[in-house]
Parts: C-alpha cells; structure tokens; sequence
C-alpha cells in the first residue's frame, strides 16, 4: 500500500506519497495534494492516476528515486501540458532515469501544466508518451 508521511519540503507543506508496483496503478485525490510522489522500494513501473476533479492550483511534483519508470497519467480526457506546447488528449509523462523531477499544476479538473522538469545530465527528463 502506498504510503503517506506529511512533512515541510521548500517553503510549504507537503505529503510524501511513497508508490510501489504493489501500489500501480495509483489514483491520487485531490486531497493529496500538494505532494511529491516518490517510488522508493519499486522494483519496476509505476502509474500515477492523477485528479480528474481539480479546481485549478493543485500541486503534484514527482521523483525519480530509483531506476524505474514514474508514469503520471491525466486520464483520456485530460493533458499535461509544458507551457510551450499543449499537450496531446490522453498523453501520459514518464520520468525513468534516477533523479529525474517534475513539478505539475492542475489548471482546470484535468489539465496540467508542467511548472518545472529537471533533467539529469546523463539521460533527460521527464518526456510526453503519445497514445497510439
């Protein structure tokens, strides 16, 4: 079961939700947030079901913090977006080298815009994954 430890991270107060594959895929609520989702102790993949009911200004930031795929995935009808580009209907992020961070607002119920994404050196940062 995924866990939940509240804590200060930065300037605010946030939860620390810890996902495995045991916990995939996760849905997070919108009273999760704000948070940070982390997947220490994953062995492989994990899904991120995020909010379909936010109101706008919700905070979810992600981490890569073993070598494993974080998939954060806004449902069919909802996007994340760079700010650059709109993401595609339906597209999910994944983030997959150790260390990689994302940091995404919910601007509507299911639309997200991508605040910050942190690149390691040596392999990226988190990337759009097209629906086929």
């Amino acid at each position: 079961m995924a866990t939940r430890s509240s804590g200060e991270l930065g300037s605010s107060s946030r939860q620390v939700i810890t996902v495995t594959e045991a916990d995939t895929p996760f849905t997070l609520q919108r009273s999760d947030c704000p948070c940070l989702i982390v997947n220490t102790g994953a062995s492989s993949g994990v899904t991120i079901s995020l909010p379909t009911d936010c109101k706008g200004g919700e905070e979810v930031d992600a981490a890569v913090v073993v070598a494993q795929d974080i998939i954060l995935d806004p449902g069919s009808t909802g996007s994340i977006s760079d700010g650059a580009t709109i993401g595609a209907t339906g597209s999910t992020y994944l983030g997959d080298a150790l260390g990689e961070k994302i940091a995404i607002t919910a601007i509507d119920t299911n639309d997200w815009l991508i605040t910050s994404n942190q690149a390691v050196a040596s392999a990226g940062a988190f990337n759009e994954v097209t629906p086929a």
